[in-house]
């Protein structure tokens, strides 16, 4: 806007001179302070004009170099949304494959552990419905560790009796079970419980 009204001035300026010209054709004209003749002010309204020729393709210039700045900016501001489009849709088909996963592994009778960290229990005895929440559950044991372990149901009858983490033929590495309120577990060895799908 700026370079606008600058260009606006010297057109404004050039017009008055040539008017100037033609009024006084032959004679000395006082430009300022100075007295110049026709061909003074001429050389100086050629001058100007010169100048204002190259502001104008200057400003030409600018505002394609302008133009092209911002379409670059619109090109990037595009691209970084379809960066956050294919990341949004990254993280669903991710989200997508692991319960298709779950899905799978349900119906190919696989345990789904549905947290990654054990509930952690020493040698001992602990209640389902006070120590531990009711549910389904995977025992394991630490590794290079081996122990016998019995649920009870609240009645006292035998759900579960494994010794679990041994080499030999009648103990298993894990074993799954469902547990309910009031249901005892007794451990020789310390258990890592992980909760399952149902």
């Amino acid at each position: 806007m700026r370079k606008v009204l600058i260009i606006a001035a010297f057109a404004v300026l050039v017009v008055a001179l040539i008017i100037s010209i033609l009024y006084g054709v032959g004679k000395g004209v006082v430009l300022g302070e100075d007295k110049v003749t026709y061909d003074e002010l001429q050389k100086k309204i050629e001058d100007k004009e010169r100048e204002l020729e190259s502001i104008s393709t200057e400003l030409k210039e600018n505002e394609d170099y302008y133009n092209e700045l911002q379409q670059i900016e619109e090109e990037r501001e595009e691209l970084m949304q379809t960066v956050v489009d294919y990341k949004v849709e990254i993280t669903s088909l991710e989200n997508e494959i692991e319960d298709k996963e779950n899905k799978l592994n349900k119906i190919e009778g696989k345990i789904v552990k549905t947290v990654d960290k054990p509930i952690k229990l020493e040698a001992g005895y602990f209640y389902f419905g006070e120590d531990i929440d009711p549910g389904r559950y995977k025992i394991e044991v630490p590794k290079g560790t081996n122990g016998n372990v019995h649920v009870k149901s609240e009645d006292g009858d035998l759900i579960v009796s494994k010794n679990i983490g041994g080499n030999s033929q009648y103990s298993v590495d894990s074993y799954t079970f469902h547990a309910s309120s009031g249901d005892e577990i007794e451990a020789s060895v310390p258990l890592l419980l992980y909760p399952v799908g149902e």
